[in-house]
């Protein structure tokens, strides 16, 4: 009996093993016919975004509304004078051939327009051109300017932006030869996109560009000054620091030759357009004034074109020499008053030490009349940078537009102080260590009818920051999208069930 036993254990095992001896030769087979089958690496092209599950090639957004927001891609966009549209362009080489010297051009429209299709490429070496378009719809008609600096490249997945290659800044993506991404692999995990900005005129002289020589120096914008009275203006700018920590202000004076700056900024080391302002204050009413955007870091100073404003008429009192009181608002923030510290003060503050990218703060400006006079007409503007939205405040605002909250305190008291909460969020599209700077400012009536005014500016710098859209797709997408591989793979899993669990087992009961 015992010999019958052994004897149908051994029949099972050599049972099993022709059936595995089977399993192998019709799986050699599919591999040889597999393998004949398919075509060669060489044979195949590659080919830009034709994969079912890819993005649009181009598609825009409209920034100033939108900062920072990965869900208002769009293949249209509407804009008025003076905001910013971000467009995006999307690769993704579905084929396994390397698309070789890779570029991408988006030709935006030249002279002024109200509604225009823009058209965005991708194309190589060894790929034909893939194209896609987006409509811009103005509100008026306008011109859509480039804004140098404001590129950023996300390769291979990469939700932190990388230095383009060649030593090139961005720029060139829209000249005629597209900016140069190099060589881009096949497969979901070299899938990437570049996004840049352009931003729509508001009439004359409202963004002009200049940078220096050296291509690691800032790139600076002076834009149109605003907030402008009898005795004080807004002047406004951007710069873009390169990469580098760099520096900003503004020249000015009563002729084209300038003379005096405002007070110097810190601007962080991002690589994309950062807007600041500052107050002047004590002008003289009826006069023009000149001015430009300025800034420096290691590796020069870059000056915007000069533009002008011209004051409002009227009388105004003589103002005493102006005193600046600075004072650490937070670890590591400044604020910064400038104005007649003898009649009013203003104390901004935020509640957060370093706030991340993403992140709501709350933003509180303190007033307080230090006369035993009643200061009439009183009126509060706070002036955000592009990337911190407005949310909400404690008082209701007469108005916000552009960035600016306007504010109508009427008549301060003598002795009387007040505060405003007013609720921000940070773009998430603000990178670590990006400086900013909310200005606000103040304009009342004295004693005797004179019109004056104090401002401050808080500058703080964010803690954490992320940049460009989620991952697109799994790192795995690709892998599961071969019919054969995944033939390999379920054969391979079998294999183990049976090794592991049904070959083991036999093995067992043939010892007992």
């Amino acid at each position: 009996m015992n010999h019958i036993h052994i004897l149908f254990y051994q029949l099972s095992i050599i049972h099993m093993t022709t059936i595995i001896k089977k399993i192998t030769v019709v799986f050699l087979a599919l591999f040889m016919v597999a393998g004949m089958a398919a075509p060669s690496a060489t044979a195949l092209a590659a080919t830009f975004n034709n994969d079912s599950r890819d993005y649009a090639t181009l598609q825009v957004s409209n920034y100033t509304r939108n900062p920072g927001s990965n869900s208002n891609w769009s293949n249209s966009v509407s804009a008025s004078a003076g905001e910013v549209v971000s467009f995006l362009v999307y690769y993704h080489n579905t084929a396994s051939d390397t698309a070789s010297n890779t570029r991408i051009r988006v030709q935006l429209p030249s002279g002024a327009f109200t509604n225009r299709t823009v058209t965005g490429e991708v194309f190589s070496l060894t790929t034909s051109t893939v194209n896609g378009s987006a409509s811009i719809n103005l509100s008026s008609n306008q011109t859509l300017t480039f804004i140098p600096g404001s590129v950023s490249w996300y390769p291979n997945q990469s939700t932190v932006s990388q230095t383009l290659p060649n030593g090139q800044n961005g720029s060139e993506i829209v000249s005629s030869n597209g900016v140069l991404i190099g060589d881009i692999a096949g497969g979901w995990g070299a899938q990437g996109y570049i996004v840049f900005r352009a931003q729509v005129s508001s009439g004359s002289q409202s963004i002009v560009v200049n940078s220096s020589t050296n291509a690691r120096s800032p790139y600076v914008t002076t834009r149109a000054a605003s907030s402008v009275s009898r005795s004080s203006v807004l002047l406004r700018g951007a710069i873009n620091p390169n990469g580098t920590l760099t520096t900003g202000w503004f020249e000015y004076g009563v002729t084209p030759s300038l003379g005096r700056t405002t007070i110097v900024q810190p601007m962080g080391q991002s690589q994309y357009s950062n807007a600041y302002s500052s107050v002047l204050s004590g002008l003289q009413a009826g006069t023009t004034y000149y001015y430009r955007a300025a800034a420096q870091n290691s590796y020069g100073t870059a000056r915007g074109h000069i533009l002008s404003f011209t004051t409002s008429g009227g009388v105004v009192a003589q103002i005493a020499p102006r005193t600046i009181v600075q004072r650490t608002a937070t670890v590591r923030s400044e604020a910064v008053t400038i104005g007649d510290d003898a009649l009013i003060i203003l104390d901004p503050s935020i509640d957060v030490v370093r706030p991340n990218a993403g992140d709501t703060i709350t933003y509180t400006i303190i007033y307080k009349n230090k006369t035993n006079t009643a200061l009439r007409d009183a009126q509060l503007s706070i002036v955000l940078p592009e990337d911190i939205v407005y949310r909400e405040a404690s008082v209701d605002p007469t108005s916000v537009t552009d960035g600016q909250i306007a504010f109508n305190l009427g008549t301060i008291a003598a002795r009387e102080s007040g505060s405003i909460d007013i609720t921000l969020m940070i773009s998430e599209a603000v990178r670590a260590n990006d400086s900013f700077s909310i200005n606000a400012l103040l304009d009342y009536a004295n004693g005797r009818g004179d019109m004056q005014t104090v401002s401050a500016y808080l500058v703080f710098l964010v803690n954490d920051g992320t940049a460009g859209l989620a991952s697109l797709s799994s790192v795995f997408g690709g892998l599961l999208d071969n019919w054969f591989i995944d033939l390999v793979l379920g054969l391979i899993i079998g294999f183990g069930i049976y090794h592991f669990f049904v070959r083991q087992k036999d093995e067992v009961l043939l010892v007992k």
